[in-house]
């Protein structure tokens, strides 16, 4: 009775990692949230410029030479090591899976660049604003950033296809003057209605998980209980 007990309290650990490894699959909708990869050698600036996909996981879009990726050497960062900062008309954009009828939450850390602002470049001390244009599919909406610091901002969505692009644009036409946005630590969250509360979660079981689930549980208890009836 013992040894059968050892081997179901095996049975239930191992089918316990099973199931967060498998949910930890379906954890992640945004690749490189974070801005870290590519991680630039710094040649004394502590920034790089970035094109087409060499941001890892984006699209970067620019007129000004890319999309200016950076470490805290040249500005504060939201977290990690490095952030991205959208010069004039530059834009960031990644696309992801999504369920049809779903709610979904954007999140990300916006800033500035602390250094000037004003109607032309240094004519005034910061802080300052700075405006990004968040697409979500044919959705806009534009969020206001500032160089006092990274702000945690979120905008829900309900999928209409069953992938969608997510894009970042300096708000700025090139003729106007406002800082630079600074971006951070980007997520995509899948949201489900309970009452008037919303819980957010970024593991989202698929029905085959639990299928194998299922299957994989049943394997193991026929193995322990073979095991269990092993003459000593």
């Amino acid at each position: 009775m013992l040894q059968r007990a050892k081997n179901l309290r095996r049975t239930v650990a191992i089918a316990t990692v099973a199931v967060g490894a498998t949910f930890g699959a379906h954890a992640q909708l945004i690749v490189n949230g974070g801005f870290e990869d590519p991680a630039f050698v710094d040649n004394g600036s502590h920034y790089t410029m970035t094109n087409g996909g060499q941001l890892t996981g984006w699209t970067s879009s620019s007129v000004n030479g890319g999309v200016v990726l950076f470490d805290a050497g040249f500005a504060p960062v939201g977290g990690g090591l490095q952030a991205v900062e959208l010069e004039a008309s530059d834009s960031i954009s990644q696309s992801f899976a999504t369920l049809i009828g779903a709610h979904y939450r954007v999140s990300f850390e916006l800033s500035a660049y602390p250094f000037y602002g004003g109607a032309a470049p240094g004519t005034t001390l910061c802080p300052c604003d700075s405006w990004v244009d968040v697409g979500i599919g044919t959705s806009w909406s534009t969020v206001a950033g500032s160089s006092v610091g990274y702000t945690l901002e979120t905008l829900d969505f309900v999928a209409d296809a069953s992938s969608t692009t997510l894009t970042f644009r300096n708000a700025i036409s090139p003729d106007k003057w406002r800082n630079y946005p600074h971006l951070d630590n980007v997520a995509v969250a899948r949201v489900f209605e309970e009452g008037p509360q919303l819980r957010i979660t970024t593991a989202v079981p698929e029905p085959e998980t639990y299928a194998l689930l299922i299957a994989g549980l049943a394997l193991l208890r026929v193995r322990a209980t073979k095991r269990s009836r092993k003459p000593a």
